[in-house]
């Protein structure tokens, strides 16, 4: 990990960094691999403190039955959908940056990270769409609009509804901001994402702010699903 200035431009340029180191860091090591991006995110959520390690590191692992609390989707056999980490957030407590180490793979790599570009997703929006998104917010405190210039902070909430508010004046019509919202996801999936397939000791660092991320459906079998990844959030 000496070559950080290296790595830091190539992050810069394609906001996407895929390593494969030659041995497993410590859990130590990681934190501080990640202080060269940004100051690290504790995490705080109760509903995950069972899986944190040494304040920042979330270990994934799965351990639990399908669930649709999107706090516990990381440690189930769930698919994931697209989404930048902690969209919902107050802007404080959203990352700039991601960092996924694997410490261990199951045998039958069986479940993909998903990997979408923000760029690829905003270029067949509407201009009306931006329109609306640029004053679109999560109708929770202290978040921001979703889409800023060419950075998205949004979920694909799948079967729920997202919670919204719209801060703009010349459009009293839900229905036209949910309009909007549907075509924001539809670009989401219109073109296949990135599939990383994991395998012991590959690093990942993304750009939150310029990439979406999810997962497929991960096995369930004890015996043979030994995957382990370990996730830090950088400021």
């Amino acid at each position: 990990m000496s070559r950080v200035t290296e790595f830091k431009t190539l992050l810069h340029k394609q906001g996407v960094l895929l390593l494969n180191l030659d041995k497993p860091p410590s859990t130590h090591e990681l934190i501080e691999f990640a202080q060269e991006w940004g100051s690290p995110i504790e995490e705080l959520n109760p509903r995950v403190k069972d899986h944190v390690s040494q304040r920042y590191v979330l270990n994934i692992r799965n351990s639990l039955s399908s669930t649709k609390d999107f706090n516990l989707q990381p440690f189930s056999g769930d698919f994931i959908t697209l989404h930048t980490e902690s969209s919902a957030s107050p802007d404080s407590l959203k990352p700039n940056y991601l960092m996924l180490y694997c410490k261990d793979s199951c045998s039958n790599n069986s479940a993909y990270t998903l990997l979408r570009p923000v760029l690829d997703v905003l270029k067949n929006l509407s201009e009306a769409t931006r329109g609306i998104l640029s004053q679109l917010q999560y109708d929770y405190p202290g978040t921001s609009c979703i889409l800023e210039g060419t950075h998205l902070a949004f979920r694909d909430f799948y079967l729920q509804s997202m919670p919204w508010r719209y801060l703009g004046k010349d459009i009293r019509n839900p229905e036209i901001i949910n309009q909007a919202i549907e075509e924001l996801v539809f670009n989401m999936y219109r073109q296949d994402p990135f599939y990383l397939k994991w395998q012991k000791n590959l690093l990942l660092v993304i750009d939150n702010r310029r990439w979406m991320h999810g997962r497929t459906v991960l096995a369930r079998s004890d015996k043979t699903n030994t995957r382990h990844l370990m996730r830090i959030k950088m400021r």
